[in-house]
């Protein structure tokens, strides 16, 4: 008979450590045979799609404003926002199939969501699965879902929105208002609903809920007569998803330098003229910076030996402040100041990408 394990981690965790968990996982012999279940929160956090730019999904200034983290997902699929207010769960499970013992050949929602939409309608919710195999409430999408493929095991992991901020959600996963030129895939945008403002369920704590819809959904799972047992982890298990969070979701490299290569275009005007920035991209790292306008440069060669040394440099927030603090030390470009270069190489302001 197949064991059917589970983790609860009712306290907020790192997404980082919960991807690691996965990532290890996803590694033991005896996931080939078995499957587990995994509940989590987080504090509030942007998950990017493992090919998505993140340039094109998130509006930095409120990731630093809000001390939001960003983290890019091992899986595909659009860049998602989580917060206390919102559940992750996660099924590792060999790719062969209990019943008739086929193996998983591509993605499959369905095989994973079937015990998470009976365990949403015992608790109250009149949960309906689309044709792209979405959970949607009243016409709303509450719950995201990704999948990935690790030898004879799949990884499949959703968020499900139960009392998230909507509005800041928003605010964070508005694209800038610059010109984003890539292949990268864009997030779907569309209407999307908390459980918790369904009225015909009386709404709970996000922790309360949390244990109710992981029990729930541990127990639809193992229906079919598999063994139940919490898993747990050893110290040696607990210090190589400590590595595997360090080595890779925390780092730079895999956070920005997986991103598809882009041009970023931004514009902006002041009394002193017109500057137009262009920013190559590719794995993450600025190939070149080129400037055009009307503006008025205070020495060419100078501003050319120091965009040229920022070639080769992470394109983040904390590159670009480096940037415009040497260019306003020697207030190379008249008119325009600290702030403003700013807003030119990393905007702030958003609207929406077409």
């Amino acid at each position: 008979m197949t064991k059917f394990y589970y983790i609860m981690m009712p306290d907020l965790i790192d997404a980082s450590t919960a991807f690691a968990l996965e990532d290890y996982l996803l590694t033991l012999p005896i996931f080939d045979n078995s499957r587990c279940f995994l509940a989590w929160r987080t504090p509030p956090t942007v998950m990017i799609g493992r090919y998505q730019n993140p340039w094109g999904e998130v509006h930095f200034d409120q990731l630093e404003k809000n001390n939001i983290q960003l983290i890019r997902r091992q899986t595909g699929g659009g860049a998602i926002f989580t917060d206390p207010g919102s559940i992750q769960f996660s099924f590792i499970s060999s790719r062969q199939h209990r019943n008739s013992g086929e193996k998983q050949k591509q993605i499959d929602f369905k095989r994973f969501l079937t015990p998470v939409e009976s365990a949403l309608r015992e608790l109250g919710y009149p949960v309906e699965m689309d044709q792209r195999n979405d959970l949607l409430i009243e016409g709303a999408k509450f719950c995201g879902n990704a999948q990935h493929f690790y030898g004879n095991k799949v990884l499949h992991h959703g968020s499900l929105l139960y009392n998230s901020d909507l509005d800041l959600m928003f605010n964070v996963l508005q694209p800038p208002a610059y010109k984003l030129e890539s292949k990268g895939i864009q997030s779907a945008r569309q209407r999307v609903m908390n459980l918790a403002d369904y009225t015909k369920v009386r709404p709970v704590n996000n922790s309360l809920f949390f244990n109710k819809f992981a029990v729930a959904a541990i127990n639809k799972a193992t229906l079919d007569g598999n063994i139940l047992e919490a898993f747990h982890l050893s110290e040696a298990d607990k210090k190589i998803i400590r590595d595997i969070r360090h080595q890779k979701y925390l780092s730079k490299n895999w956070n920005f330098s997986n991103s598809p290569a882009c041009t970023i275009k931004n514009e902006i005007k002041r009394d002193a003229g017109r500057v137009t920035s262009f920013i190559a991209i590719e794995e993450g790292k600025i190939q070149t910076i080129n400037l055009e306008g009307d503006f008025f440069c205070q020495d060419n060669e100078q501003l050319a030996r120091i965009l040229d040394q920022y070639v080769g440099k992470i394109y983040d927030p904390s590159t670009m402040h480096r940037l415009t603090e040497e260019l306003n030390q020697h207030k190379l470009i008249f008119g325009f100041d600290q702030d403003d270069l700013y807003t030119l190489f990393f905007p702030k302001e958003t609207s929406a990408v077409e």
